[in-house]
């Protein structure tokens, strides 16, 4: 059996929104690291279709800014499941499809990006082991909201470390016990 790490942008107000994110070089080199170190992508669809609309081109073009090209790279080489109801196909190799979160089973260590929905039920079904969240210095006040409608029962979890980095992010990781 695998394990499931899930990271998180978020902001200070709770919202997941791919646009209320501070991508400097820090953030980049940290996010290029997390991909490197998983054997599997976990995403859900909108955060796939980001993905595949984007990380292919940047990861084929080498004049493209030197860390976005590692980051494309990453998340090229590394194989993607993707949990949809609606897609079933796609031409970007590495990639599958589950119809539903209860039908994926980890295998090694597994990464899920964004995809707050997943991140939700995953985390209420007890899957995830870890988590990172990335809190972003922004308010934008719109965008999913993190663990909305959630009926599960609180569950602690252990704070395991904390970074900062000069944009204001701060990186929050915290285990299952």
């Amino acid at each position: 059996m695998g394990r499931i790490t899930a990271s998180l942008n978020i902001t200070p107000d709770g919202f997941c929104n791919h646009d209320a994110v501070v991508a400097d070089a820090e953030f980049t080199r940290f996010a290029t690291a997390q991909v490197e170190a998983a054997e599997r992508l976990l995403l859900g669809r909108k955060t796939y279709e980001l993905f595949e609309s984007y990380w292919p081109e940047a990861a084929r073009n080498p004049a493209h800014d030197p860390l976005e090209y590692a980051l494309g790279k990453a998340i090229v080489a590394i194989p993607r499941t993707v949990v949809s109801r609606t897609l079933t196909f796609s031409d970007w190799e590495g990639t599958e499809f589950v119809s539903d979160i209860t039908d994926f089973v980890a295998d090694g260590e597994v990464l899920l990006l964004g995809s707050p929905s997943i991140h939700s039920r995953l985390a209420s079904d007890g899957r995830i082991e870890r988590f990172c969240y990335l809190v972003h210095p922004m308010l934008p006040a719109r965008g999913a909201r993190l663990f909305e409608g959630s009926r599960s029962h609180p569950s602690a979890i252990r704070f395991i470390k904390s970074q900062s980095f000069a944009s204001g992010v701060r990186v929050l990781e915290y285990a299952r016990d």
